[in-house]
């Protein structure tokens, strides 16, 4: 399995370390995950088919591996646009695809797209063809980021059109839209990497907030994630417990390596949903998820 390519980050090398450690305590503690995984349907809320991946995994493989392991619907969006639309003209018939409009043409956009004047009147365009269920992922670093006019008035239009925005940013960023557009709706790439105490602040203050928990099975430098060796981090099953109707898991496939790890990275998210009450694994694991984009909307 490829593990790195040349995106990956230091935080990817660090979290896949991780990984391997866990791995290690996991075949010495077994005993502590004795409960079921999950064996329900997936909607996965994080998928990307970039361009670095078409020459790898062409669209009837990328769809083969989302049927394989359990993954019913998929919230793609994907740099650039193109692999977007190329999985919906794939038809497949256990799998459907609610594409966003993600404004990157190549990799570096996400850290210049909403100071770039093509990539705004791109995005404006693509919203007014009503091919797209939202927008995003998108990076945002900071409010700053979002404090251009035109950047301003495309929140407002993507909350005008009733659209959803996939934000990876952040709790002040986060805030700083609803300010922005309190009708926005959020779906909050990675639960914004913050700890359970402010993401349950966060969604007890707004009502159109949902996440997806891609990433975070495992945590990163400043946060211990929802597995850990008793199977599920007791102060984050509390937070899932309470905001069942607000998450959703998500694999984030956005280079080759994820692609070809997504079996293992599924079965983690089962594992963890094996140790919630079942109520509230269905609603994480794919309830919420067609409630909010329903097929026949």
């Amino acid at each position: 399995m490829l593990l790195f390519d040349y995106n990956t980050s230091m935080l990817d090398i660090y979290k896949i370390s991780r990984i391997w450690v866990f791995i290690a305590v996991v075949s010495v503690a077994s005993s502590a995950f004795a409960d079921e995984p999950y064996q329900g349907r997936i909607f996965d809320a994080h998928v990307h088919y970039s361009h670095q991946t078409w020459g790898v995994i062409d669209t009837e493989a990328a769809l083969r591996l989302l049927d394989e392991v359990g993954i019913t619907t998929v919230l793609t969006s994907s740099t650039p646009d193109e692999g977007t639309l190329k999985l919906m003209q794939k038809k497949h018939p256990r799998i459907h695809v609610v594409p966003f409009y993600r404004p990157y043409k190549e990799y570096k956009d996400r850290v210049s797209w909403f100071k770039n004047p093509d990539r705004l009147r791109n995005t404006e365009e693509a919203l007014v063809s009503g091919v797209h269920k939202g927008f995003g992922e998108v990076h945002i670093h900071s409010p700053i980021n979002i404090a251009d006019e035109q950047v301003v008035g495309l929140i407002r239009n993507i909350a005008d059109r009733d659209l959803f925005f996939h934000v990876h940013a952040g709790h002040g960023v986060i805030d700083r839209i609803f300010e922005i557009s309190p009708n926005s709706k959020i779906i909050w790439a990675h639960a914004g990497f913050d700890p359970p105490d402010v993401v349950g602040h966060m969604m007890d203050k707004q009502e159109n907030l949902w996440a997806d928990l891609s990433l975070r099975e495992f945590g990163t430098l400043d946060d211990d994630g929802i597995i850990d060796v008793d199977g599920i981090n007791l102060k984050c099953k509390s937070l899932l417990i309470r905001h069942a109707d607000r998450f959703m898991i998500g694999s984030d496939t956005y280079n080759v390596g994820r692609w070809l790890g997504l079996p293992g990275i599924i079965n983690e998210n089962r594992m963890w949903l094996g140790h919630l009450p079942k109520y509230v694994a269905d609603q994480i694991a794919h309830q919420n998820g067609e409630r909010l984009f329903d097929r026949s909307k």
